[in-house]
């Protein structure tokens, strides 16, 4: 996958965006009134909504599919991204969502997540919601459990209190809504 803004490889997302696209019409983004679960049964288990606060701004999940909270190991529905446990994976969460709000554009990501002696990689794409058209008053996202791998026994149990991430972003073709680079890397190390 490119660094540069482009599609996203993972057909589920690809279908994720395509839909949204479609429901947005000529607008700049769709509404939630906009989504209906019933033309996404598939993808539910991976989809999430996320409600957008301003002043001061406040990331809180609406409801998170049953893989999404099997992604982040605990139920996150009614929580914000400062509830979750993990620091870097909060802040690398609070940083993409940041920069969905500020462009106004969808943003597609790979991350492997280092944390509970095991790699995770999963494949994220977050998509902007107004209910006016102008502010943006929530995010749809997706995410779609990659792999899992087992950390060597030389690298378990650091002592650390905290797990590692890095980012890689999506892209998308000419013919489809432009995705924001969300490139971050953080490690806890």
């Amino acid at each position: 996958m490119s660094e540069a803004a482009g599609e996203t490889e993972h057909p589920r997302l690809q279908r994720l965006l395509r839909y949204w696209d479609d429901k947005r019409g000529g607008r700049p983004m769709p509404a939630r009134r906009d989504i209906d679960p019933f033309e996404i049964p598939d993808l539910l288990p991976h989809v999430f909504l996320v409600d957008v606060c301003h002043d001061p701004l406040v990331f809180r999940f609406r409801l998170a599919g049953t893989e999404v909270d099997r992604l982040f190991g605990e139920e996150i529905t009614g929580k914000t991204t400062n509830e979750i446990k993990t620091v870097r994976l909060r802040q690398v969460i609070r940083k993409a969502y940041e920069n969905v709000v500020r462009s106004r554009q969808p943003a597609a990501a790979t991350t492997t997540y280092e944390g509970h002696n095991r790699y995770l990689v999963y494949a994220r794409l977050l998509l902007p919601l107004s209910a006016d058209g102008e502010i943006i008053d929530m995010l749809l996202g997706c995410m779609l459990w990659l792999s899992t791998h087992d950390l060597p026994p030389e690298l378990r149990d650091r002592g650390r209190s905290d797990a590692g991430t890095r980012t890689r972003p999506g892209h998308t073709e000419a013919a489809r809504p432009a995705l924001i680079d969300v490139s971050t890397t953080a490690s806890s190390r």
